[in-house]
């Protein structure tokens, strides 16, 4: 008979043989002289903290029981996340766009730490970064960053994408951002006012040539 002993609480300790199919077992048969190999499964729960955990590992038979008792080291680990209110915006021809980021420490090993804030964007885009560089993000702690692009003033109206990367000593994370960028209203209704004054001489022209 298989069993675990102290296991830790929310933790989940199972026995398999090695090499076959991984079913749980609880008990094993064995000949005299003979032997199986078979592996112990320590299964945390999510999100536990780093740190030692012991427990025990037990086989016993009708004559006598074995016991081994067993530690488990859990390093953590560094979870960087990174999201914000929008993933689109729009802007004017002409016109800058100004959006906030937050990058979130998710994990549980320590501190992300050199936190870095690159942006890359089209040709000829400007990218403002506020602040550029953050020292450390604490575990469950978050920080915020404003983004500024500016496209350049000669750009054609359409639909740009630009990325956000945070790279850290540990770990990294991206994000794509698209901005919508269109023609600017006063140039609408100019060129409205335009058609509106071609028309007015070809039917002045037209009315004028017709007498004739």
């Amino acid at each position: 008979r298989l069993a675990s002993a102290g296991t830790p609480e929310g933790w989940y300790v199972r026995f398999h043989e090695s090499g076959a199919d991984g079913s749980d077992i609880s008990d094993i048969y064995l000949k005299s002289g003979d032997d199986k190999t078979l592996d112990v499964e320590a299964i945390p729960p999510y999100g536990v903290q780093a740190g030692d955990y012991n427990f025990s590992v037990s086989a016993e038979s009708s004559d006598m029981v074995y016991t081994q008792n067993l530690s488990v080291k859990i390093r953590g680990n560094y979870d960087m996340k990174l999201y914000a209110e929008k993933y689109r915006y729009e802007a004017n021809k002409g016109e800058s766009v100004t959006f906030p980021i937050t990058v979130a420490n998710g994990g549980n090993a320590g501190a992300l730490t050199n936190v870095k804030i690159e942006v890359e964007a089209p040709d000829g885009w400007k990218a403002e970064i506020t602040p550029k560089t953050v020292a450390s993000i604490q575990p469950d702690e978050k920080s915020v960053i404003t983004i500024k692009v500016v496209p350049p003033a000669n750009i054609v109206a359409s639909e740009y994408k630009i990325t956000v990367k945070v790279t850290s000593d540990q770990t990294e994370k991206s994000d794509e951002f698209h901005i919508l960028v269109r023609e600017q209203s006063m140039v609408a209704v100019f060129g409205i006012l335009v058609l509106g004054l071609v028309g007015g001489g070809v039917y002045y022209m037209f009315r004028k040539y017709k007498r004739r």
